[in-house]
């Protein structure tokens, strides 16, 4: 729950200052893209699948880190100048290859955690859906 708290936290105040945002959706992963000063571009990245599945990403042309991890589901919706961003969470751990987690023969309670916030943009957003 904290780790998912952290990661909204630093998107939100990155994403304040943003420039040029663009966000594109697929199914399965979200990225968005956006400059800000003095950084440069900077993206963040969910997937369902890969090395990084489940897990939101931060990555700019100098480092790439991890700021949430067991991400079940992350959701934008854009408005005109914002952009509402819905994080759902899991204490389970996540994986790429479900069904070995699903015939698991260990039993492992599952809470899940959800975060909704909507942060104020200073630039127009730009979204493109891919089939």
């Amino acid at each position: 729950q904290h780790n998912l708290r952290q990661g909204m936290q630093v998107m939100a105040k990155e994403l304040r200052r943003a420039r040029n945002v663009f966000v594109t959706e697929e199914p399965g992963s979200v990225r968005i893209n956006f400059l800000r000063s003095p950084v440069g571009l900077v993206s963040y990245t969910w997937s369902e699948n890969g090395e990084d599945a489940y897990k939101i990403i931060r990555q700019n042309s100098i480092n790439k880190k991890v700021i949430a991890g067991n991400i079940k589901e992350f959701d934008l919706e854009l408005l005109t100048d914002a952009i509402i961003i819905d994080i759902s969470s899991s204490s389970k751990p996540q994986s790429a290859d479900s069904e070995a987690v699903e015939d698991s023969q260990e039993t492992v309670q599952e809470n899940e955690f959800k975060l909704k916030g909507k942060i104020a943009l200073r630039s127009k957003v730009y979204e493109t859906k891919q089939p």
